[in-house]
């Protein structure tokens, strides 16, 4: 989309897709092709590098641009709101535990720390699709676009501590023998990394981002494979919290009542600001969206392109398909 003059810190939606750790442009000009931008000069140049590395970081090695890391949310925005507010919940529900350690699923995380209530995520798409008028699509949009903004602000938030050495944090790989959900040895992880590795491959991803819409389905078959070869009924992450004591065992330095009633504000106000945030995103969203769709229309390439009977271009319909919905809005606020 290109950018319009006055916006040097408007978060933009560019396009990241074809990004992956590794990629080589091999110039400016390549890279804009790459990401849907417009090719500037001067200062204007200047603020669009920088704005670019809210989205990923690169190395330059003479013309080339060489993809470090593709990050999963824009490193912009209302960050610093929400991580003074999920420290201070993390330092309180840490304060509770045995020597200020505690493992969590991700998930957990989200629901103990009010970022969520306790139905986000439990119930299947295809039940929420079968319950309601939401399409499908718009329904795995939604929870891929919210765990992406769940989970960068709080592991933002999460490292950010770990900088401060206020906790360390570890990932865990767990497995489900039966009833009984045990943590992996290093051979099943490797086991579960090997088997994750085929799946990408085989469905076309091994070295490219794979779409948030094929997301189901490739749980769905790396589950089915490590069952089929180790019998596991499933396999997911945990995260293991370990607190400095001396940094929170006191936090806040409050009676019991006047805790329970700040966690309780503190979880409010979190779980606003999510809300807040997600619905930014809606609109920003459908607008970009719209707006690169339309720009894409325009260009006589795309126009040899037929979906369902109309003149659409493809690669901007695999990507663009729920923005472009004039319901877009509607069901995203629905799901919130």
């Amino acid at each position: 989309m290109p950018r319009e003059k006055g916006t040097k810190n408007k978060v933009r939606s560019i396009d990241t897709y074809e990004l992956t750790p590794g990629f080589v442009a091999m110039n400016y000009k390549h890279l804009c092709e790459v990401l849907g931008d417009e090719v500037l000069d001067g200062d204007s140049k200047k603020s669009q590098l920088a704005d670019w590395q809210n989205y990923f970081s690169y190395k330059r090695k003479g013309n080339r641009y060489i993809i470090v890391e593709v990050y999963p949310f824009p490193k912009v925005g209302n960050k610093d709101s929400y991580k003074s507010l999920i420290q201070s919940l993390v330092m309180c529900e840490l304060s509770k535990r045995h020597k200020c350690t505690s493992t969590y699923t991700a998930r957990q995380l989200f629901i103990v720390l009010g970022m969520v209530n306790s139905q986000y995520d439990k119930d299947d798409v295809d039940v929420i699709a079968y319950t309601s008028s939401i399409p499908r699509e718009h329904i795995v949009y939604f929870f891929s676009r919210s765990e992406k903004m769940l989970k960068y602000n709080l592991f933002y938030a999460l490292d950010d501590m770990v900088a401060e050495g206020i906790l360390q944090y570890d990932e865990l790989r767990m497995i489900v023998i039966g009833n009984e959900h045990v943590k992996a040895n290093a051979q099943q992880v490797n086991d579960i990394k090997a088997v994750e590795k085929e799946v990408r491959s085989a469905m076309g991803y091994a070295n490219k981002k794979m779409p948030p819409r094929y997301y189901g389905k490739y749980y769905r078959k790396v589950s089915h494979k490590l069952n089929k070869l180790y019998g596991w009924n499933g396999a997911y992450k945990k995260y293991i919290l370990i607190g400095n004591s001396e940094k929170i065992k006191g936090h806040p330095p409050i009676g019991h009542d006047d805790f329970t009633t700040m966690v309780r504000d503190n979880r409010k106000e979190l779980n606003d600001r999510v809300l807040q945030g997600l619905n930014k995103q809606t609109h920003e969203t459908f607008a970009d969206g719209n707006a690169l769709y339309q720009s894409a229309m325009e260009q006589k390439e795309y126009k040899e392109f037929r979906w369902f009977g109309s003149l659409l271009p493809r690669l901007i319909w695999q990507h663009f398909y729920v923005f472009i919905d004039s319901n877009y809005v509607k069901y995203q606020k629905e799901l919130d």
